[in-house]
C-alpha cells in the first residue's frame, strides 16, 4: 500500500480548522479530562478491532490519537496540519478525503473511522469508498457521538455558537446512521456505547447501540446484497 511519507502543505482557498488549529485541538487530548475521555473511547472500539487482518487504515485520522492507541499503522485525511502530528506518533499518513480514497479496491482488512462521518462533505459516497477498500471479510468500525445524545445535542449548540470544530459538523442520529450503514452495503454486526446519558464521568462501557449514549463504537461489515432493508438499533 503506496502512501506518502508527511503531508504535503495545503493549498486551498479555506483550510480546516483541523489543519490550522491541530495543535488546540490535539493539545485538550493531554488534560486531565482529555486523557480519561480518550481511555474510554479507545476501550469501546478496541474489542469490534480486535482480530482484524491487515492492512488497516484510519480514515479521518486527525492528529493520529486512536491511530497510535489502536495500533492502526495508516492514516489519510485531508487536513496536513493533524497529519503532521499524526506522524509524529509514528504513523504512515497520506492527505486525502473520505470520500476519494487513493486505495486498491478490496485492499483492506479494516477501516477505522472515529468523529469522521459528522466531518465529511458526503458522508454516503465516504462509506461507498470505504466498502470499496475494504476486503470481503474486512470490517469497517465507526466512533460516533449520536446527534439525539445529551452530548451529540451540546456539541451541536457549541457548533451553532461559532466553535470553529463543530461549526462544520453534522452529528447523525443512530437510525440515520444505520440507514447510511445499509445504504452503503454494510451490515452491523456489534456496538458498544459509553458516556451513558451523555455523562463523562459515566465511563462503563455496555454491548449495545444506546441513542442517549455520549460515544458509539459500531462494527460492520460488507455485505454482498445491497438491496436488503435497513437493520436498526
Amino acid at each position: 500500500m503506496d502512501v506518502a511519507a508527511s503531508p504535503e502543505p495545503h493549498t486551498g482557498p479555506e483550510p480546516s480548522p483541523f489543519d490550522v488549529l491541530a495543535a488546540r485541538y490535539d493539545a485538550w487530548y493531554d488534560t486531565p479530562l482529555g486523557t480519561e475521555i480518550l481511555a474510554a473511547e479507545v476501550r469501546c472500539v478496541a474489542p469490534l478491532l480486535a482480530g482484524a487482518t491487515e492492512p488497516r487504515v484510519e480514515v479521518g485520522v486527525g492528529t493520529g490519537r486512536f491511530a497510535e492507541a489502536l495500533g492502526v499503522g495508516v492514516g489519510v485525511d485531508p487536513a496536513p496540519g493533524a497529519l503532521a502530528l499524526a506522524a509524529r506518533r509514528g504513523v504512515r499518513v497520506a492527505v486525502a478525503r473520505a470520500e476519494a480514497l487513493a486505495l486498491a479496491t478490496a485492499s483492506l482488512g479494516a477501516v477505522l473511522a472515529v468523529a469522521t462521518l459528522c466531518f465529511v462533505d458526503d458522508a454516503p459516497r465516504a462509506l461507498a469508498e470505504m466498502r470499496r477498500v475494504l476486503s470481503p471479510r474486512g470490517r469497517l468500525v465507526v466512533g460516533t457521538i449520536p446527534a439525539t445524545s445529551p452530548l451529540g445535542k451540546r456539541y451541536q449548540r457549541l457548533g451553532s455558537q461559532g466553535n470553529p470544530f463543530y461549526a462544520r459538523a453534522r452529528l447523525w442520529s443512530l437510525d440515520a446512521l444505520s440507514t447510511l450503514l445499509d445504504a452503503a452495503g454494510f451490515s452491523l454486526v456489534a456496538a458498544r456505547s459509553t458516556f451513558a446519558a451523555g455523562d463523562l464521568a459515566d465511563r462503563a462501557i455496555v454491548d449495545e447501540a444506546r441513542a442517549d449514549a455520549g460515544f458509539v463504537a459500531l462494527l460492520a461489515r460488507p455485505r454482498e446484497d445491497v438491496r436488503r432493508s435497513p437493520q436498526r438499533f
